[in-house]
């Protein structure tokens, strides 16, 4: 952030500190100590020292871990920062090359990001910034004259910009497009209870629990209430539907996959460029492909292992083939040497046919005379 608008958040947190607290009488010396709102986030102490940020990320490029909630609140500052990344463009899709280049190098200079987070990086900035511009618009220019909102201009906001804001906001075209974001905000329903908790890091926290983190498990999650009730009468009817479809099947079918396909059913498909269950950032495009990947690489590996047994099972088999080799022709070896015994002890024990007849001769002296 620039030096400028540091001093000036500094100073008026610190206003904001030495008035957080004042003493209301009533004849009886009580006093009431009145809760402020938080202040501007002053970022992280590191940034900019040269101390590199470890990100840790999931498979969508959700930031996760320890360092997650500080990320988040540094690349707010980092888009809040007038002089670099003006608010003065009606949309995000609208900012200059250089601007997000800007917030990317900032982001590249002091985590160790790899380059395949870029354009994640960006949307986030962008949520962030249209976030802080709808938090302006509420709180210093809606329900006040020209005149009021002229004459205080916002904290960080530089004062050519808000002159531009208030003069933009006022003419018809925006005044139509705000009627209908108002309308379009006002058929939402079913809000999640999960504060300053991104959903990714509600998943993270489900996982070392043990729970469940497909879409349905993570919709009941982020709707009840710390006793496990659920928050609200919409929420309670949706989750009555889920549990509807899911009582026809058995528990052992209920897989992640059967159990997304019954949240989409009960809920509709995903609006485009928003995953419901996911937060911000990953589009349903980006679901179907994590979700793709992580069925493909499950198959490979599945094929790998399958691999592996052939492979095991070839040498198993060649090494049978080896033993077989070796047995018959031990086998052989002996049979022959066994065969060829027996035949010469079968020819010692019988004699031939001649040798038969002389015996017979010897044996009776009167055979010639009897003839």
């Amino acid at each position: 952030m620039d030096n400028i608008l540091q001093q000036r958040a500094t100073s008026k947190q610190r206003q904001a500190s030495s008035s957080s607290s004042h003493t209301h009488g009533d004849g009886g010396g009580e006093s009431t100590q009145v809760r402020q709102a938080r202040g501007p986030a002053l970022g992280v102490g590191e940034w900019g020292t040269g101390e590199i940020m470890h990100l840790q990320f999931n498979s969508e490029w959700q930031v996760i871990g320890s360092n997650s909630s500080k990320f988040k609140s540094h690349l707010g500052i980092v888009v809040k920062n007038g002089l670099k990344v003006p608010l003065t463009y009606a949309e995000w899709t609208h900012m200059p090359d250089d601007v997000l280049e800007f917030i990317w190098k900032e982001v590249k200079e002091n985590t160790d990001a790899p380059d395949a987070y870029k354009p994640y990086c960006l949307k986030n900035a962008g949520k962030l910034w249209k976030d802080w511009k709808y938090r302006v618009k509420s709180e210093h220019y809606n329900g006040k004259t020209d005149a009021e909102r002229l004459a205080s201009i916002p904290l960080r906001v530089v004062e050519e910009q808000w002159k531009t804001l208030v003069a933009y906001w006022g003419t018809e075209e925006s005044k139509a497009a705000a009627e209908k974001n108002k309308m379009n905000r006002s058929q939402v329903y079913s809000l999640p209870r999960t504060g300053r908790t991104s959903f990714a890091i509600k998943k993270e926290q489900m996982k070392k629990q043990g729970k469940k983190t497909d879409r349905i498990s993570v919709f009941i999650e982020t709707r009840s209430k710390r006793n496990g009730s659920i928050s609200d009468v919409e929420s309670e009817e949706i989750i009555s539907q889920f549990h509807e479809h899911l009582s026809h099947l058995p528990e052992e079918q209920q897989t992640e996959a059967v159990r997304d396909r019954v949240f989409t059913q009960v809920m509709g498909p995903d609006g485009h460029g928003y995953a419901r269950t996911y937060g911000h950032g990953p589009t349903p495009s980006d679901v179907m492909r994590t979700k793709s990947n992580e069925a493909n690489e499950i198959l490979q590996q599945e094929v790998n292992r399958l691999k592996s047994n052939y492979a095991d099972l070839q040498c198993k088999y060649s090494d049978l083939q080896t033993k077989y080799a070796e047995i018959h022709s031990f086998m052989r070896s002996h049979f022959d040497d066994f065969a060829a015994d027996i035949q010469s002890s079968t020819n010692e024990r019988i004699p031939d046919a001649s040798s038969s007849h002389h015996s017979n001769q010897n044996a009776n002296p009167n055979f010639e005379s009897n003839n």
